[in-house]
């Protein structure tokens, strides 16, 4: 056939593919990150992202490389916060909500590796 009689329906695929990557790219910037886990954080989830966020350089007032590209935290400093994070823990108490959702999850989680090595 022709090529001018394919180029019709070319045009149109592309046409559809634009759209769909341009509504793509438009949902993707629109996105933010959520946290499903609701009453499944527990104190020691809380705990490791204290520590997570104690290694993250802070900002410094009056530094040639502004964050987060400046030095790293020190020893000290990330002792301290971690420091901070361990006392949090220890006066941590889970809910009666999140240790039902915990006893879900692990039951569920049970359930499945089960079936999956039937």
């Amino acid at each position: 056939s022709p090529p001018g009689l394919c180029l019709r329906p070319r045009t149109q695929l592309l046409m559809v593919m634009m759209k769909v990557a341009t509504t793509a790219l438009v949902m993707v910037g629109s996105v933010v990150a959520q946290d499903m886990r609701e009453n499944c954080v527990s104190c020691g989830d809380v705990k490791r992202r204290c520590e997570i966020d104690c290694m993250l350089p802070t900002y410094r007032k009056n530094q040639e490389l502004a964050w987060p590209n400046n030095s790293p935290e020190t020893y000290e400093d990330m002792s301290s916060c971690t420091s901070g994070c361990a006392s949090d823990y220890e006066s941590c108490s889970e809910t009666t909500e999140q240790k039902a959702c915990f006893s879900c999850v692990s039951s569920c989680a049970t359930t499945y590796e089960a079936s999956m090595l039937a």
